[in-house]
Formats: C-alpha cells, structure tokens, sequence
C-alpha cells in the first residue's frame, strides 16, 4: 500500500497530528513531496486505510489540515479530500 500525505498551514499542526497518530500508525512529519504544495512546507506520512484516516481527521478539530493525498504508483499524488468548514 502506497502511504498517504496529509498537507498543513502550520508546523505545529503537523507535529500535532504526528504525536497524535504516532502510536496508532506509524505516523511521521516529512518534508511536502514537491508534487504538493503545502503553506509550511511538512506533511504527515501515513501507513493506513483512508477512509479510517479521514474519518479520524474529521472527529479531531485541534488538527487544522489542508488535504490528504495517496501517491500512485508512477509516483503522482490524488486528492482524496481537502478541508472543508
């Protein structure tokens, strides 16, 4: 399974949801794979299933995040959501 990306505004959203999603997946900041872009730059790789992952984004209003992407194969990224409120 190709990891997903989660975007930011902010450095401390993503080290938010990272201390947060850490023990449940494995989450890790990263630097924002230059096909995305991203308003601080990191984004938060994560190894699981995205609809639990959206589901999880959208129960937690401390974590501001712009959008989640799966990387494809041929190493292009898909939206799957983009915050919405």
């Amino acid at each position: 399974m190709n990891p997903l990306y989660v975007t930011f505004h902010s450095v401390s959203s993503a080290l938010l949801m990272e201390a947060q999603m850490q023990p449940i997946c494995g989450c890790r900041v990263v630097p924002v794979p230059r096909a995305l872009s991203s308003s601080c730059g990191y984004a938060a790789e994560v190894e699981m299933e995205e609809a639990l992952l959206v589901a999880m984004l959208q129960e937690d209003d401390a974590i501001e995040w712009e959008g989640v992407y799966r990387q494809k194969e041929d190493g292009s990224f898909t939206q799957i959501i983009a915050y919405t409120q």
